[in-house]
């Protein structure tokens, strides 16, 4: 089970904003994603990401394509483009499984085997 999340009503509209927020558990880290599937000039918006260590399912919420990266259009999964805040060089390109829920107590979630395939260890000591 995915570790627990603050809600998207407190989604960041700033750095200086995202700076301040705080991850609520050990293993979630602030990132910046984009819908990487767009032609046109892509926005990068903040959010959280925690890690799921006994599933290699990497989920993204609903409210969270819907609400932030404006997205009305994917069916069950998305190509997403992200970074770890401290590491703004590294952008990854990930599939994401959409979440049955309209708003989860997450906002993205990345599996097991992503964490291993990216090197990332542990996110405290990654964001």
């Amino acid at each position: 089970m995915p570790f627990c999340l603050p809600s998207l009503r407190n989604l960041l509209n700033s750095k200086t904003q995202a700076n301040q927020r705080k991850p609520t558990h050990p293993d979630s880290t602030t990132i910046e994603l984009r819908v990487a599937s767009h032609s046109s000039p892509k926005q990068w918006n903040f959010a959280k990401m925690s890690l799921e260590t006994t599933s290699d399912d990497n989920i993204i919420s609903q409210r969270l394509l819907e609400e932030v990266l404006g997205e009305h259009d994917a069916q069950s999964w998305i190509e997403v483009e992200w970074y770890l805040q401290r590491w703004p060089r590294k952008v990854y390109s990930t599939r994401f499984s959409i979440s049955s829920t309209y708003d989860p107590p997450f906002d993205t979630v990345l599996g097991r085997r992503d964490i291993s395939n990216y090197g990332i260890r542990k996110m405290k000591h990654a964001g």
